[in-house]
């Protein structure tokens, strides 16, 4: 943990408070709770971005992590805790877990309460970037699709933060998510001469994205690095994108034959990335049968599950309605937005127009306003 010695020291003490006995005896008291003891109907999660530009203040828990669950009171203090004094221009640090962990323990939050999703977070003073916004559309991704260039000037001061950056904006660009849903982060060191390469004054780089699939997953994203009267670079770039969302999970045995009710499930925020078929609403399994048995703090999927009578032939979807359409390759989701063409219940399969590239495709109904894409 790359803490400053005296952060370190003011968050010890303000950890504790002080009584003065009759005797004269000073005593320590427990921390004060920052959020309140009693528990949440959800945990609070905290997915870790990994990295982030923090300019002229102490860095936060809002600032390395997005905040979910709990109530809206215990997320803006967790959000407002600091984690390190504020960091010269340039200056780069590595949050990690455990002094997150830690941070919380002192302002009385109980780890039993907290899920921490993510390893270290790489944080940079400087002009801070703001992160790409969600892209609607299902794209595909060619061999040489080329992203937008990067100046050196606008996210980086080493080669390495440059390239890496273009690298990680390329993929983002490339993904129907939100950047708080996704996190990217180097999985092979880049090679030694782009390392020692310390000045990026001048660079411009192009990135490509080398996958036919969607962007997640081990990936290789293929960057220029070029400069007027400098060396010139190409680099392969290979990066770890995760991709987290909502799924509901058992929160006790659920044996066959059983109506599913409120308290049976909850949604806890997961690395979906591998996850093929998962349900991220649990409203859509309250009331529903259960037609194979599941484990507790096991995925709770739609096809656990049955619907009753008046559920399975009500209508989900009404033609002209704006649906979420999931594209499933492999193990891999993408979603978008798309339009039904007609009306469909439960299991109907549909036809549907992307509101992007104003293409037909057809469609499962898994829920209300949800469809399955099919090839």
């Amino acid at each position: 943990m790359q803490v400053s010695r005296d952060h370190f020291v003011r968050l010890l003490i303000a950890s504790t408070f002080c009584v003065v006995g009759r005797d004269g005896v000073v005593v320590a008291g427990p921390p004060v709770p920052v959020v309140a003891s009693a528990k949440s109907s959800s945990p609070l999660v905290l997915a870790l971005r990994s990295r982030v530009q923090v300019a002229g203040r102490e860095v936060l828990i809002g600032d390395v992590a997005a905040v979910s669950g709990g109530n809206a009171e215990q997320r803006k203090r967790v959000e407002e805790l600091d984690l390190n004094d504020a960091l010269a221009t340039g200056e780069s640090i590595e949050i990690a877990p455990p002094q997150i962990e830690f941070r919380l323990r002192l302002a009385g939050v109980d780890p039993d309460d907290v899920s921490i999703r993510g390893t270290a977070v790489r944080v940079t003073a400087g002009r801070a970037v703001s992160s790409p916004g969600r892209v609607t559309g299902v794209r595909e991704a060619s061999a040489q699709t080329l992203s937008q260039p990067v100046r050196s000037n606008d996210v980086a001061s080493t080669l390495e933060q440059l390239v890496v950056q273009a690298a990680e904006d390329c993929v983002r660009g490339k993904l129907p998510w939100s950047a708080d849903d996704v996190t990217v982060r180097l999985a092979v060191p880049l090679p030694h001469e782009v390392t020692q390469a310390v000045a990026a004054s001048g660079y411009v780089c192009r990135a490509s994205l080398r996958t036919n699939g969607p962007a997640v997953g081990r990936i290789q994203v293929q960057v220029v690095a070029g400069a007027t009267g400098k060396r010139s670079f190409d680099v392969a770039v290979h990066l770890d994108v995760r991709h987290f969302d909502g799924v509901v999970l058992a929160a006790k045995a659920l044996e066959r034959g059983h109506t599913i009710q409120t308290s049976d499930v909850y949604v806890d925020r997961q690395d979906v990335t591998t996850l093929s078929d998962y349900c991220s609403n649990a409203d859509l399994l309250v009331g529903a049968t259960v037609k194979r048995s599941v484990r507790p703090l096991m995925p709770v999927k739609l096809s656990d599950a049955e619907s009753s009578r008046s559920t399975a032939n009500a209508v989900l979807v009404k033609r002209r309605d704006r649906v979420r359409m999931v594209a499933k390759i492999g193990s891999h989701s993408i979603s978008t937005t798309g339009e039904a063409q007609q009306e469909g219940r439960l299991g109907d399969t549909i036809r549907l127009q992307n509101i992007e590239s104003k293409t037909f495709v057809q469609g499962r109904v898994t829920a209300a306003n949800e469809v399955e894409i099919t090839y």
